[in-house]
């Protein structure tokens, strides 16, 4: 079982961070970040905004062997039925267990736009394979040689609107195998609060210890600027102000994200996941607050 899961049903506030793929095949750099990374588990995002990168499958073995573990992202853009369970298989044979299922973004705002999508299936029909592994059993019905023993996650927007399709969307994707949930990046509690409060009303059963809410750190005013510029990325205007005004963004940066998740924990939530946006040393003062 891993080590995600355990912490999340001993209701601990588990703290995850992401890690981008090099772009190349040098993954020095790379190991030397995860490495330093101090939290319980290490997002390794599958070909994010369709950019070229390493596969996630090959950089999340890459961290295990870094001692770390790994959130294994996976999506349905790329890989038909067989591909995506070969590499949920492949996963599973080098110990990675948690996995999450995206659906992924289109290859025509990549940097491949010419690429083909695949999208045989969706992210819950996704869950719905893992959880078949996980009995021991392939999509078709044959045997495995043993059962594979993900612990499965899925994706939540709290900015769709209306709300209620996408609480639904979260129901439909429990009932297929989703454990945890992790969130876009958020700037205060009101999303988040409104999700969990609205599911917890319609279906009685308690969500909040199972969602990670993203926090990101924005430690410069070049990333600010162009976050800003990332469709539907809305940044709060007193936190604008707040980067553009201090003499020291990355403690500011940090100083946000506390604040932030100072907003959040009362929500009784699974824990944070920490967007550092490359600069550990940001990632590694959040977390040591955090868990001070």
């Amino acid at each position: 079982m891993s080590m995600l899961s355990e912490l999340l049903k001993q209701k601990r506030f588990v703290l995850t961070a992401e890690a981008a793929p090099p772009r190349g095949p040098d993954f020095k750099l790379f190991k030397h970040e995860v490495a330093h990374m101090p939290v319980d588990a290490v997002n390794v995002v599958d070909i994010p905004g369709a950019l070229l990168l390493p596969s996630s499958l090959g950089t999340s073995i890459a961290v295990k062997l870094e001692s770390k573990e790994p959130i294994f992202q996976l999506t349905c853009r790329d890989r038909n039925v067989l591909s995506l369970q070969a590499d949920l298989i492949s996963a599973a044979s080098f110990g990675i267990e948690n996995v999450l299922s995206l659906t992924g973004d289109h290859p025509a705002v990549g940097d491949h736009p010419f690429a083909k999508p695949v999208f045989e299936v969706d992210s819950i029909c996704l869950l719905q394979i893992v959880s078949q592994l996980n009995k021991g059993f392939a999509l078709n019905g044959s045997k495995l040689n043993t059962r594979t023993k993900f612990f499965a996650g899925a994706g939540v927007s709290p900015f769709a609107s209306p709300l209620e399709p996408e609480v639904f969307k979260i129901k439909k994707k429990m009932a297929a195998g989703a454990q945890f949930f992790q969130t876009q990046v958020v700037f205060g509690a009101k999303e988040i609060e409104q999700i969990i409060s609205l599911y917890e009303k319609k279906f009685k059963e308690d969500v909040a210890s199972k969602i990670i809410p993203g926090v990101i750190m924005i430690h410069d005013r070049q990333l600010l600027d162009v976050l800003r510029k990332l469709p539907g990325f809305v940044i709060p205007d007193k936190i604008v102000k707040r980067i553009n005004s201090t003499k020291k963004p990355r403690e500011e940066a940090v100083q946000i994200a506390l604040e932030i998740a100072d907003e959040l924990k009362p929500l009784e939530i699974g824990g944070l996941h920490l967007v550092h946006c490359g600069n550990v040393e940001c990632l590694k003062n959040a977390v040591k607050a955090l868990r001070g």
